[in-house]
């Protein structure tokens, strides 16, 4: 039989034939329109807003591995914090290196990231950002000069010391980006050991610093890394050594990397460090002249610079930068900002022509 849909006349039945078909396809819109409205494959407002979320999470979360857990790593150090988050708020500590008492140092192998440079005198000095540990003793605390706030003025931490030169205490007095700890102040963050010798018996611990910054109702936390953060080399470069002559041989400084443990064993007029294992070198060239017959300094923190980064027993020369009121990056030759080890990062910051060498 020969279907009927084949055989057809024109007129009458045409017409007919033209209005089931328009009925029974504008059936078929209505039936495939509400299908896909209905079927589970294509979100509700409710599932996209869940899918937005979730592909932000993802993105947002960085390494896999890391964001799978709910340890809180620290944006200075990149190993995890062992501690509540209120040790997440940077503190930042004047602490003295003056050579007859460097047996009385304490708290520096716990510190986050050390600034080391020139004081008076031809004596170095040390600004210590603490960040994600429960230090109970940190000192000999000493006095501020204005470098070192500009330099705490980038992790908007705390600041202890007692006194300053008179720019320094100035400068804090203006200073609405860090709270200012002053033991001259007579509060009780700093405290005296009576077993040392004054000036240089002045002690402060993370535990004071805190409920100083509670009680000032200072509750500043970083949001993004300080630096950019890796893994060690697995394979050791060969500059295991580096040394820093800064003005008196007690005050050179020496470096050796330890392959094994990937860390930089530190050497101070030839004595060891015993407790101090940075991760990461950075040699910053700085522009410094005298102020003042005191031998008080004034040393560049803003514009640019040579550097050297040291890590994993190699070297990548480039530069350092920074803007007024922003945060000192390390490059390479480049353009490209420089990734660091996870671990404590000590910061050289020495003269234009200072002497650093390598081996």
């Amino acid at each position: 039989m020969i279907p009927k849909t084949r055989r057809y006349k024109k007129g009458a039945s045409e017409t007919w034939s033209a209005l089931i078909l328009f009925v029974f396809l504008l059936g078929g819109f209505f039936f495939i329109y509400h299908t896909v409205q209905n079927s589970p494959s294509s979100p509700t407002d409710a599932q996209k807003s869940k899918i937005t979320v979730e592909e932000n999470i993802k993105f947002t979360s960085g390494d896999s591995a890391k964001s799978s857990s709910k340890i809180k790593y620290s944006n200075l150090h990149g190993l995890p914090l062992s501690f509540s988050l209120e040790y997440e708020i940077p503190l930042a500590v004047v602490i003295e290196n003056y050579n007859p008492i460097r047996l009385q140092q304490k708290g520096l192998e716990q510190a986050s990231i050390v600034y080391e440079t020139l004081a008076e005198g031809g004596i170095t000095r040390f600004l210590a950002i603490f960040n994600g540990a429960s230090v109970s003793t940190i000192g000999p605390v000493r006095s501020a000069r204005p470098y070192f706030i500009d330099w705490a003025e980038e992790y908007h931490a705390s600041l202890t010391h007692v006194g300053g030169s008179e720019t320094a205490l100035s400068n804090l007095y203006n200073n609405r980006t860090i709270l200012d700890i002053d033991e001259v102040a007579e509060n009780t963050v700093v405290w005296r050991d009576s077993a040392y010798s004054p000036p240089h018996n002045a002690y402060t611990s993370t535990a004071g610093i805190v409920e100083m910054m509670k009680k000032e109702g200072y509750q500043v936390r970083l949001t993004q890394p300080r630096f950019i953060f890796k893994d060690p080399d697995p394979i050791s470069g060969n500059i295991p050594t580096i040394t820093i002559s800064f003005s008196l041989p007690q005050y050179d400084v020496k470096y050796v990397y330890d392959p094994l443990d990937h860390h930089y064993s530190r050497y101070n007029g030839d004595i060891l460090h015993s407790y101090i294992k940075p991760s990461n070198i950075l040699i910053q060239f700085t522009s410094q002249h005298f102020l003042d017959e005191e031998g008080r300094l004034n040393i560049q923190t803003t514009g640019t610079g040579k550097s050297l980064v040291f890590r994993d027993g190699n070297v990548i020369e480039g530069f350092w930068e920074k803007q007024e009121g922003g945060i000192t990056r390390f490059y390479d030759e480049s353009g490209k900002e420089i990734p660091l080890n996870r671990g404590q990062t000590w910061i050289e910051v020495v003269p234009t022509d200072g002497i650093v060498n390598y081996f």
